[in-house]
C-alpha cells in the first residue's frame, strides 16, 4: 500500500561542490555543464536502507529542488528571502511535515524520508542558502510530538501545507 504522500511525491545536485553558494552561482552551473556533468549528479549512498517508496521520494524532492530552488536560488539571495509561494508548493509535494501522520494533515513519512530531504538539500544548488529555513521544518514533529490534540488538529495540516512556517 503506498502513503499519500508517495502518491503525491510520485507526481512529480547531487556534488558536494553545490553546497557553497556564491553570488555567481548561475557561472558555477554553467561551467559545471561545461564540463560534461548533468545537474543531477551521482553519489554513494547505501542503498539498501530505502525503499522503491523512498527512491521515489528521493527522486520527486531533487526534481522539485532542482525546478523550484536552483532555478530561482539568484533571485531569492538578490531578495533576501524565499517566497512564501515556494513553501506553499512544497507542502503540496508533501516535503513539509514529513513525519506528521496523515490524520493530522502530514505526509505521513517516515524518518528515512527526512534523512533523504536533507541529503537531497546538502547537494543542491540551493542547498546552503535555503537549507537551516528548510530544515526547521523539524520544528513541525518536535510540537507534533510533545503538544495538545488541539494543538495538534490546529496547526500540523497549516505546517504541512506550508501555509505557516514555524522555526527554531
Amino acid at each position: 500500500k503506498r502513503t499519500r504522500s508517495a502518491m503525491i511525491l510520485s507526481k512529480l545536485l547531487n556534488n558536494k561542490l553545490y553546497t557553497i553558494i556564491v553570488p555567481n552561482s548561475i557561472k558555477i552551473r554553467r561551467e559545471l555543464e561545461y564540463l560534461g556533468r548533468s545537474k543531477s549528479m551521482t553519489y554513494p549512498y547505501t542503498k539498501a536502507l530505502f525503499s522503491e517508496e523512498h527512491e521515489l521520494v528521493r527522486d520527486s524532492v531533487r526534481q522539485f529542488l532542482d525546478t523550484e530552488a536552483n532555478a530561482n536560488i539568484d533571485q531569492w539571495l538578490e531578495e533576501g528571502e524565499i517566497p512564501n509561494s515556494f513553501w506553499r508548493k512544497a507542502g503540496e509535494f508533501g516535503f513539509l511535515a514529513v513525519g506528521v501522520p496523515e490524520e493530522y494533515g502530514g505526509p505521513g513519512g517516515d524518518a528515512l524520508c527526512r534523512v533523504i530531504i536533507a541529503e537531497e538539500i546538502g547537494y543542491s544548488i540551493a542547498g546552503a542558502s535555503m537549507a537551516p529555513a528548510f530544515i526547521g521544518d523539524g520544528v513541525s514533529e518536535i510540537i507534533f510530538h510533545n503538544a495538545s490534540e488541539e494543538i495538534n488538529r490546529k496547526w500540523m495540516p497549516l505546517m504541512a501545507t506550508g501555509e505557516v512556517r514555524f522555526g527554531f
